[in-house]
């Protein structure tokens, strides 16, 4: 008995020594150790862009008219199999940007779109870098463009009549107690709604061949459109003769290149603007590029028949509004 209760006390003093050297350890552990004072902050290494990687490394996406001839219009190439059609630009607008790119060294995509409108979106939104014309419309324009200055042309506003039913017209008053239309595609009707007086008629209408079937057929009175247009669609639709055209111009608002504003392309503008300007003040260079694409647009459909045939067979005869106005034949004499 003895001997165990011996053994018991040497078995308690055995424990109560290893607590207390324990136990001092884990004090000293508490003291040295180490904890987070603040989460660490991700380090980010910033690069620094290229500069003018765009037109160089990377070409300039451009978008233009799609069906505003000589200023823009859009080339069609057939797809093929599974290959989707394909657009392409063409025109006044993308041939001098075209050349001015080409001085510079830049390179370009042509990018062709089939609505004007869903250029201008891409544009706003980054997807196209340069639109190649517009006015300076806000109502047109609004946030994401960015104008390059100066106007790459100034466009002088007129008024055809079918001939015969022409009037001398010097504004917009001139035309009052008239139904007229003009071209949607033009972007010229937000240009006049706010100078449009009373009185006057005037509907957008879609599409140039629609336009010039409205005035040869009577349905509008006349048709405001460009003077650089008018002599391209009169030429195409071979109705020159048919026609006659105002001198004084109602307006001569000036086209512009647009660039997107979040397109670093942006950076490429006191360039193009320094070389526009040079291209300007060259005598004689705008103006024959323009003509040069009067002519292309005008070339291109010389086999086509002219209008006034093509709307002799599609319209019908007019039929007697009433009895009294059909005429009976006698019966051939026997």
């Amino acid at each position: 008995m003895k001997r165990f209760i011996y053994g018991l006390v040497g078995v308690v003093c055995m424990c109560s020594m290893t607590l207390s050297v324990y136990a001092q350890t884990f004090n000293n552990t508490i003291q040295n150790r180490r904890y987070v004072e603040q989460e660490a902050q991700q380090k980010t290494v910033k690069t620094q862009k290229k500069q003018f990687t765009c037109g160089y490394d990377v070409p300039i996406r451009v978008a233009s008219f799609v069906t505003n001839p000589p200023f823009g219009w859009v080339d069609v190439v057939p797809g093929q199999g599974s290959y989707p059609d394909q657009y392409f630009n063409d025109g006044f607008a993308f041939v001098l940007f075209h050349n001015i790119a080409n001085k510079l060294g830049l390179t370009i995509k042509n990018v062709g779109y089939t609505s004007y409108y869903e250029a201008l979106k891409d544009l706003k939104n980054g997807d196209v870098d340069v639109l190649l014309g517009s006015y300076y419309d806000k109502r047109t324009l609004g946030a994401g463009t960015s104008i390059l200055f100066p106007s790459y042309v100034k466009n002088p506003i007129i008024v055809v009549f079918k001939l015969g039913k022409e009037r001398d017209v010097k504004s917009l008053d001139d035309l009052k107690g008239l139904k007229g239309g003009v071209r949607q595609e033009e972007l010229l009707y937000s240009l006049l709604y706010d100078s449009i007086p009373e009185g006057v008629q005037m509907e957008q209408i879609a599409g140039s061949r629609e336009a010039y079937s409205q005035l040869m057929l009577g349905k509008i009175d006349y048709l405001v459109t460009s003077l650089y247009a008018a002599e391209a669609e009169v030429r195409r639709f071979k109705i020159t003769d048919k026609v006659s055209l105002t001198r004084v111009p109602l307006m001569e608002p000036e086209l512009f290149y647009v660039f997107s504003s979040v397109s670093e392309c942006r950076a490429l503008k006191p360039q193009i603007e320094a070389q526009l300007r040079q291209e300007k003040e060259n005598s004689g260079y705008i103006s024959n590029l323009l003509f040069d694409q009067v002519d292309k647009w005008a070339d291109r459909f010389r086999y086509e028949e002219p209008l006034i045939d093509t709307l002799s067979k599609t319209v019908a005869p007019k039929m007697p509004e009433k009895a009294s106005d059909i005429r009976i034949m006698p019966s051939p004499v026997q």
